[in-house]
């Protein structure tokens, strides 16, 4: 992990407020090389999308009514294809128009938005935390190229949704549910480390490893340990 990176993280784990949340996406637009951002909240329900900005408002002041208009995922090519993926969604005129959507691009373009990437963090209760960047260069689409801007992207969407959730939603909780050994994996699981290495570093099994960080994310309310990690954290259960 970069230290650049690192430092982005920490900076999530210490902002309290929606501005200081704000002003470190800001930072990460740039450090990724990219022009702005957005990012929101949308829940699915049967024939029905619902896009969930309250603690997200601030990061669309590039484009304020654009998020809410835009189609929902089951009607946009690249919000579908990111909802139902682990996969960083490449976007352009030309995708678009090859799905048949370009009157949606020129609508979407209308606001500056031409060409960008975009991941979706898949949530529980048919929730997704969708963040999208857009940039000023040609993308490269190879596996090669885009590998680590997968891994920082979704490395910092997972913090940026977090450090969010806990300023709207995490006041409430109090004391830590979690076990010393759900600790210890989440700990180390936030370091990089695969199961197979944290089973090593804390003399377990990888069943084992598995199992505290199903028990984690399950009592935090999580989609997965990585997720539990980072909620952990920025409630201060675990230390960075």
């Amino acid at each position: 992990m970069s230290l650049s990176i690192l430092n982005l993280l920490d900076s999530l784990g210490r902002s309290t407020t929606e501005r200081e949340i704000a002003d470190t996406f800001n930072l990460a637009i740039k450090e990724f090389g990219f022009r702005w951002g957005t990012a929101v909240a949308v829940e699915e329900q049967p024939g029905s999308t619902s896009f969930q900005g309250i603690e997200l408002q601030v990061f669309e002041e590039h484009a304020p009514s654009l998020v809410h208009e835009r189609p929902g995922p089951a009607l946009d090519v690249v919000l579908k294809h990111v909802t139902r993926t682990s996969l960083l969604g490449v976007w352009d005129a030309a995708l678009y128009q090859h799905a048949g959507q370009g009157e949606l691009y020129v609508a979407m373009s209308e606001y500056g938005l031409e060409q960008g990437v975009c991941l979706a963090l898949r949530l529980p209760h048919g929730r997704n935390f969708i963040v999208s960047f857009d940039v000023d260069r040609s993308i490269r689409r190879d596996a090669a190229s885009l590998a680590p801007v997968i891994a920082q992207v979704q490395l910092f969407a997972i913090h940026l949704h977090e450090a969010a959730w806990v300023r709207s939603e995490g006041a409430s909780l109090d004391e830590s549910p979690l076990t010393q050994d759900e600790v210890q994996v989440l700990q180390w699981t936030l370091a990089g480390k695969t199961a197979n290495e944290v089973g090593k570093l804390l003399n377990m099994t990888e069943a084992s490893v598995a199992k505290y960080g199903h028990l984690a994310a399950t009592k935090l309310g999580c989609a997965g340990k990585h997720q539990a990690a980072a909620r952990a954290l920025h409630l201060g259960w675990i230390p960075l």
